[in-house]
């Protein structure tokens, strides 16, 4: 029962963060970086007005549980998120997803464990 609820509690998190997410976000370090993520789970990242990939193949994103990690270690929590974006050209990124609120997302890559910083774009 204890873990029902636990797996319950985890997929609306994951619901919750996949509506969440859907926006324009800015990099708080270069704002000419935006990513786009629509609802139908494709991410546009711009640099100004240059699109980052082609318009034809976005890239793709999704938010997945431990369960489902995307990084190749091995986990110490079992209530992490990831965000795991798939580029047609340059392969998959993972990035722990640290904090996603109304106003700022921040990921951690899994790889460099450099912290990124978006704000949401109003």
């Amino acid at each position: 029962m204890k873990y029902l609820l636990i797996i319950t509690l985890l997929l609306i998190n994951l619901r919750e963060n996949n509506s969440n997410i859907i926006g324009i976000w800015v990099y708080e370090d270069d704002p000419k970086l935006t990513w786009e993520f629509n609802a139908s789970g494709q991410l546009i990242e711009k640099y100004g007005e240059i699109i980052k990939a082609s318009p034809q193949t976005p890239s793709s994103y999704q938010i997945l549980d431990s369960s489902q990690s995307c990084s190749s270690g091995s986990t110490d929590s079992s209530n992490e998120v990831f965000l795991k974006i798939v580029n047609p050209n340059l392969g998959s990124f993972c990035y722990y997803l640290e904090t996603l609120s109304n106003e700022v997302l921040v990921i951690i890559d899994a790889d460099s464990g450099k912290m990124l910083i978006f704000n949401r774009q109003n």
